[in-house]
């Protein structure tokens, strides 16, 4: 009997450390070269994703801010029909077929930086950038999406300073789909809503 209670102590103890794995589900910074002659003409958004690793022991006091899908919801909201429109050296953000703002940015192997850092209603002074399954992905990292969340989310500065914390990794990405038509041409669809 004495046996039996030990295997199954040792069994719960197993199953509870399994329980507080660390998440490992942000994707991190992909160091592939983009060249500008790549995102050149305009893209259209193809969908937002949110990555958020909290530390296992903090995710109980965490669960009711709902993180992930916070964040998700600022990138939908921020990203809803839009579009960015690259050339040389001037990038266009557009929304519901509308020129929302412009600025001119420079191309830094894996990252964008933006002459003005509200381009797309957030602040956010560069972008990483990298290609996956033919879209064009820009995404934030830790830092800047404690940005997003405190600027644009309204979370108190308490639950900034828990986040900021307890959160390991953080990324959210805002995915693009090539158009074949450019936003300068008269075929493309200018929304007016």
């Amino acid at each position: 009997m004495q046996v039996l209670k030990k295997i199954s102590l040792f069994l719960l103890f197993l199953t509870a450390l399994s329980a507080c794995k660390k998440d490992n589900n942000v994707p991190g910074i992909d160091e592939t070269e983009v060249r500008v002659e790549q995102i050149l003409g305009t893209w259209e958004i193809a969908g937002t994703k949110a990555y958020v690793n909290v530390n296992p022991s903090y995710k109980a006091q965490l669960a009711p801010l709902n993180l992930d899908s916070k964040l998700q919801e600022t990138l939908d909201e921020k990203s809803n029909r839009s579009a960015f429109h690259f050339e040389k050296d001037t990038v266009y953000f557009i929304q519901y077929g509308m020129i929302r703002n412009s600025c001119k940015f420079v191309l830094d192997e894996y990252k964008i930086h933006l002459e003005n850092p509200n381009l797309i209603g957030f602040y956010a002074p560069y972008f990483y950038i990298k290609f996956s399954d033919e879209l064009l992905v820009t995404y934030l990292r830790k830092n800047e999406t404690f940005e997003l969340l405190a600027n644009d989310k309204g979370i108190s500065s308490f639950y900034m300073d828990l986040i900021r914390k307890v959160v390991d990794d953080a990324q959210c990405e805002l995915r693009f789909r090539y158009s074949e038509v450019s936003f300068f041409d008269d075929n493309y669809p200018h929304y007016q809503d």
